[in-house]
């Protein structure tokens, strides 16, 4: 005798579309921690771009870096205000690949900064 948590009567696809059912359920649902993970990667970018502007050369592509990932992430946070204002009726939020994306390609632009701008100095003499 077999010990099983379910049924055999129970089948294989049932449970494949019970989990189907179950993933779309929690992709539709509301990240409410999206704008604060945006709002921590504003704060880290800020914090890594004072470092670098004291500690590094000030170069163009260090101010070029900086720039393009501040505009990037603060776009993004003013378009989830925008629709928690109700001024625009699409939501960034809504959308789970959407915030995936955005999550993935904002922490590599932060961590590309932090990279090329250490990378692009050839000596640092402390």
């Amino acid at each position: 005798m077999t010990l099983t948590k379910y049924p055999q009567s129970i089948s294989q696809l049932y449970f494949f579309l019970m989990n189907c059912i179950k993933s779309q359920q929690y992709q539709e649902e509301a990240d409410l921690g999206f704008p604060g993970s945006l709002v921590c990667a504003l704060l880290l970018l800020l914090l890594l771009g004072g470092v670098q502007a004291l500690v590094l050369p000030r170069t163009i592509i260090l101010l070029l870096l900086f720039l393009t990932a501040f505009v990037w992430i603060a776009v993004i946070l003013m378009l989830l205000l925008a629709a928690r204002l109700r001024c625009i009726d699409w939501d960034v939020s809504r959308s789970f690949l959407l915030r995936i994306g955005l999550t993935v390609f904002s922490i590599v632009l932060l961590y590309t900064m932090a990279q090329v701008n250490a990378v692009s100095v050839p000596e640092i003499r402390l």
